[in-house]
């Protein structure tokens, strides 16, 4: 544990040890948690941050192509690779409103949802629990990666898809209002 940055994985001051790491040891890949293990983020070898929404998209197709259940529930931040790697799955894709909570309410109301995401890195399985758990997510994308062609499958997504980052802008409360009337 770094005391000296917060447990933002999604903060690039916070994954620049790893992303050393990853390349000074030749790694195959690297994993960041937040500060409770409940999101995840990866990095390649090349020590970059793998677009969430290629995570995600690969962990939902994963959860629909290991069980019964076909739907898939995740925020609308997510890219069009999303919607893509669902449909070529077999699955079926619900967009909700950016927030965890939104997922795992779904989840709970319909039990034909297998997985839940967000590009945020919390990552729901309904398998177990209905909770956003970066361990296990990480451990069912290690397993991804063990079957090989991950990397492959990862390089022909960039060529077609991006992500953009997420940009949080801080605002004073005095003027919050005046700017939400504005948009």
């Amino acid at each position: 544990v770094n005391a000296t940055h917060s447990g933002n994985p999604l903060l690039a001051e916070n994954r620049k040890q790893l992303e050393k790491d990853v390349v000074l040891n030749q790694s195959d890949l690297g994993i960041i948690w937040d500060s409770d293990g409940d999101r995840v983020v990866f990095v390649d070898r090349q020590g970059k941050l793998i677009p969430l929404s290629f995570i995600l998209g690969m962990l939902a197709a994963d959860a629909i192509e290991r069980g019964d259940q076909k739907k898939v529930v995740v925020d609308i931040r997510a890219g069009l690779v999303v919607r893509d790697l669902v449909n070529e799955a077999g699955g079926e894709l619900e967009i909700l409103p950016a927030w965890n909570t939104y997922l795992k309410f779904a989840m709970r109301a319909n039990p034909e949802i297998v997985f839940g995401g967000e590009t945020s890195g919390h990552f729901i399985y309904a398998d177990f629990y209905g909770i956003d758990d970066g361990i296990l997510a990480a451990l069912r994308f290690i397993r991804l990666f063990e079957k090989g062609q991950v990397e492959e499958k990862l390089a022909e997504l960039a060529k077609k898809y991006f992500e953009l980052p997420e940009q949080n802008i801080s605002c004073p409360p005095e003027k919050s209002a005046a700017i939400l009337e504005r948009l």
